[in-house]
């Protein structure tokens, strides 16, 4: 398995933990795919990834690491909405998946770093829903046969 298939694996396993969250997928399928009894649902979609050569190896081993990303990455969260009571479930779960992220013990076995770039928590309601979106910017190393 690909050294990016694992951090985003890992990242979604500790995203599943979250108390309430009823659905997490990597990005395929759209926000507007999803069924209300899967509410709250987050949504991983992986954007750009930068590389940089960190060392040259002086060996052909395939877990020598020579390579470092940054790979930026959108949670998108959903909420059903129950009489316009949205804005504090999604400040509670724009806390919750910030607070995962950056304190899972599991994801900093894999990652170098990770933290939040920006949010955007009032994307309003939209045929009943509620979304939101936190970028966070996740750094890793791995070896550039196993990217």
């Amino acid at each position: 398995m690909s050294a990016k298939k694992t951090v985003l694996d890992t990242i979604q396993t500790a995203l599943e933990t979250i108390s309430g969250v009823g659905k997490v997928v990597q990005y395929s399928e759209g926000l507007g795919e999803a069924d209300p009894v899967d509410m709250p649902a987050l949504y991983m979609r992986d954007a750009i990834v930068e590389r940089d050569r960190i060392a040259f190896p002086a060996s052909t081993l395939s877990t020598y690491i020579d390579m470092e990303a940054l790979l930026t990455l959108e949670v998108q969260g959903k909420l059903f909405e129950i009489t316009n009571q949205t804005a504090t479930p999604k400040d509670e779960y724009l806390g919750l998946v910030e607070k995962k992220l950056v304190s899972s013990t599991a994801v900093a076995g894999v990652v170098k770093d990770i933290y939040p770039v920006s949010d955007v928590d009032d994307e309003g309601v939209q045929d009943n829903f509620a979304t939101f979106t936190q970028t966070f910017e996740v750094w890793y190393h791995y070896n550039h046969a196993n990217p």
